[in-house]
């Protein structure tokens, strides 16, 4: 699916080639034909977790392994840390399998992007774990976040997801 990429690596080859559409030449007739590329972002991330408590400490450890390999650092870390370990928790109560943490740098404004996937949610809304382990309410999400959100995908899967200013 997705993976980590050297993110200045790939960021110098893009730019070495962006401004040149791939060519491909008809050999019937000789001619070259431009076929733009795809400007897919580079810097983006998914990680399928096991769904159990542990996950959360599994998701943190792979956000700040991405976002060290991005050069992101300082209190930008903790908070995306925190966001992540916090919807992880709430999708492994609330939650059915499968479970997945995403995260997405944007070139331009260098806003990154967070989003824990899962199978939705728990039929008669059975908690899982114990009373003294809990996720977020969300009003830690409208302190620290710029934006936030809940995607619900066609097959009944969401995806939880929060965004956070320039990195």
């Amino acid at each position: 699916m997705y993976a980590t990429i050297d993110s200045d690596r790939c960021t110098n080859q893009l730019h070495a080639t962006a401004a040149e559409p791939q060519r491909e030449t008809n050999t019937e007739d000789s001619r070259t034909v431009s076929i733009p590329r795809p400007r897919r972002p580079l810097n983006e991330v998914s990680k399928a977790l096991h769904h159990c408590p542990q996950a959360a400490s599994a998701a943190r450890h792979t956000v700040r392994s991405v976002l060290a390999s991005w050069r992101v650092t300082g209190e930008t870390v903790d908070v995306l840390v925190l966001i992540v370990s916090e919807l992880v928790t709430n999708s492994i109560e609330y939650a059915q399998p499968p479970l997945a943490v995403h995260l997405y740098r944007e070139y331009t404004s260098g806003r990154v992007w967070v989003g824990v996937s899962d199978g939705g949610p728990v039929p008669n809304n059975q908690a899982r774990m114990s009373a003294d382990k809990h996720g977020c309410d969300y009003t830690i999400l409208d302190k620290l976040t710029d934006a936030h959100g809940t995607r619900t995908h066609s097959d009944g899967h969401a995806t939880h997801w929060a965004r956070l200013g320039g990195a």
